[in-house]
């Protein structure tokens, strides 16, 4: 096999831009929680707005084992297992959705070349990789990082189905269906977008038996997501929270989610998707994806409606969905193969038919008069050279479309500081935005605080986790505390993890107060003979949760940080990427 060395040098590029800064971008979201849950594959949040089986229970169900209460397990079993490669730092927790887009780039290639040219496959794989919503799909850590791979691989199955009508691609289809949605369920556009091409154009496919062991293998596939729920409903009498949300299930289990619902505004849904577009791509190319749009429908009009009813159906379905569901930002990751390839097949026709017009001055025509048609050839002639071809022009258009797009794809996500916040070089989702010195924070704590090698347990009952960190509070006479003010995903990961995993006694100062049931948690412990304390505190108001800016736990962890600087208490300042003071991490001792 040939290497192709295009596609190799853009695959190369799209991973160094990605890895770039992936160990500086803090995990401040939900991929907090994902990382934080897969991490020991425990699905505890240690909150009362969104509880989870480990806390109506106290232990563990055996088919609670098998998903988790607010998403489908793939992703998370994903990341289970680059942790256990790479450690439990952000390198392990991002590298899984770098190379699941970057997978995504090759079967992004692979769609383009089959449905149209090898050009429009390099021109989808090249926009791709230069994109900013990619670029954030890919280093956000968010469930869409591993979705879309699965949804590129589908996509190419139901390509080469529809040109083989090979039934090893209809099997694939449906393994690929059901892996995108054992990632997360927004994948179910994907099937309907099927099922209305086999209507149209397919239809003696459903008198074949193939189609029905395909579905077979794909409930088969979702059998651990159905099982789960199933004890779900028969425990708790209603679905994950995710279904749940979409079927209009309320209840206290998930307090904190009862605001996602389906929106009854369908058109408002839609207004909505393309106005998040717009603020997650640069205007040229958001433009070019609304041509791309109307040509894809121009096109299936004028008869060539098999090949490109793919890219209408799948872009179609998803719309729908994410106009009924909410069209937050982060699920536009989702739509990135059809945008890329949409455009790419739309700058591929473009070039073809610029080449059949390669100058927009014609050859003159001869004239009977000699020397009027000399001088008439030889001016035009001569404006020829002057005046550049539609290949340059097109070419002229397309560099700056592309470079405009990497220009704010680099300004939104990799510059310490970004040059501007305009809309037209900034995205509103970005990872230079995800920089507070969380990172930093957790590699001076592994490095210089914590005083033992970190052994990883995960808790099987509930009153595990306080065992460990009463043991170790006991054995070395040292308790941990953390402004609880701090932005609540994080702390799932920076602290929670410690105190599940690790049986660190890691303990929110203002929360373990009203545990406890007294003013002062410091003085209660150092009465029961604990005389060592690490306290963490956030300098840094924006890495405070806004709920939490003039709530008791600031108040309460801004008091006793003053306090310690009264008494002269040494700590260790901890900077952010812009070299400004982020956290301190005070030590001291009571005797």
């Amino acid at each position: 096999m040939k290497l192709d060395k295009k596609l190799l040098a853009i695959l190369l590029f799209a991973f160094i831009l990605w890895v770039w800064n992936i160990s500086a971008v803090d995990l401040v979201s939900d991929d907090a929680l994902y990382s934080f849950r897969a991490l020991g594959w425990h699905d505890y949040l240690a909150t009362d707005g969104q509880t989870t089986p480990f806390q109506w229970f106290g232990h563990i169900p055996w088919w609670a084992n098998l998903s988790f209460h607010d998403a489908p397990p793939l992703v998370f079993g994903v990341q289970k297992v680059f942790f256990s490669i790479f450690g439990d730092n952000p390198v392990g927790a991002r590298l899984p959705f770098v190379f699941s887009f970057l997978s995504s780039l090759y079967f992004v290639f692979l769609i383009g070349k089959e449905l149209h040219s090898k050009k429009a496959g390099y021109l989808a794989c090249f926009l791709m990789a230069i994109m900013s919503l990619a670029a954030y799909g890919a280093g956000s850590g968010l469930l869409e990082g591993v979705e879309v791979l699965f949804i590129a691989l589908a996509v190419y199955s139901w390509v080469k189905f529809i040109k083989t009508d090979n039934n090893k691609y209809l099997y694939l289809l449906f393994i690929f269906f059901s892996l995108a949605l054992m990632s997360k369920y927004t994948a179910v556009f994907l099937p309907v977008a099927f099922l209305a091409h086999l209507l149209f154009f397919r239809r003696e496919v459903f008198k074949r038996k193939e189609l029905y062991l395909a579905c077979l293998i794909f409930i088969l596939i979702l059998s651990p997501v159905i099982i789960y729920n199933i004890g779900l409903y028969q425990t708790r009498g209603h679905f994950d929270a995710a279904l749940a949300s979409f079927l209009g299930q309320e209840t206290d289990d998930f307090f904190s989610l009862r605001n996602r619902e389906i929106s009854p505004n369908f058109f408002h849904g839609l207004k909505s998707i393309f106005n998040n577009l717009l603020q997650v791509m640069s205007l040229p190319a958001w433009l070019l994806f609304l041509t791309a749009i109307i040509y894809n429908i121009y096109k299936i009009i004028r008869g060539e409606r098999e090949k490109y009813f793919v890219f209408l159906a799948g872009l179609a379905s998803a719309f729908i969905l994410l106009a009924l569901a909410g069209a937050g930002s982060r699920f536009l990751i989702i739509l990135m193969p059809f945008i890329v390839l949409l455009i790419g097949v739309l700058l591929a026709e473009a070039s073809f038919k610029i080449n059949q017009k390669i100058l927009f001055i014609p050859t003159p025509s001869r004239t009977p008069c000699g020397l009027a048609a000399g001088m008439n050839g030889g001016f035009k002639s001569f404006l020829r050279g002057l005046i550049p071809s539609r290949k340059v022009w097109g070419f002229i258009l397309m560099a700056i479309i592309f470079s405009w797009e990497l220009a704010y794809n680099i300004n939104s996500n990799f510059l310490t500081r970004p040059l501007t916040r305009n809309f037209l070089l900034y995205s509103q989702e970005n990872l230079g935005a995800k920089k507070f010195g969380f990172n930093k924070l957790d590699k001076y704590l592994r490095d210089e605080v914590f005083i033992n090698d970190l052994d990883l347990q995960r808790p099987k009952r509930l009153k595990d986790i306080d065992i460990r960190a009463i043991d170790y509070a006991d054995h070395y006479g040292l308790i941990y505390f953390f402004d609880d003010s701090l932005n609540w995903f994080a702390h799932n990961w920076y602290f929670r993890k410690y105190i599940n995993y690790y049986g660190l006694p890691l303990a929110p100062l203002s929360e373990q107060a009203k545990t406890l049931g007294v003013a002062d948690p410091i003085k209660y412990f150092s009465e029961l003979g604990i005389k060592n304390y690490y306290f963490i505190y956030g300098v840094d108001e924006s890495l405070v949760d806004p709920k939490k800016l003039n709530s008791e736990h600031r108040q309460t962890s801004t008091k006793l940080a003053q306090m310690l600087d009264g008494q002269g208490v040494k700590y260790q300042e901890i900077k952010n990427h812009l070299g400004q003071a982020a956290f301190r991490v005070y030590q001291f001792s009571l005797k």
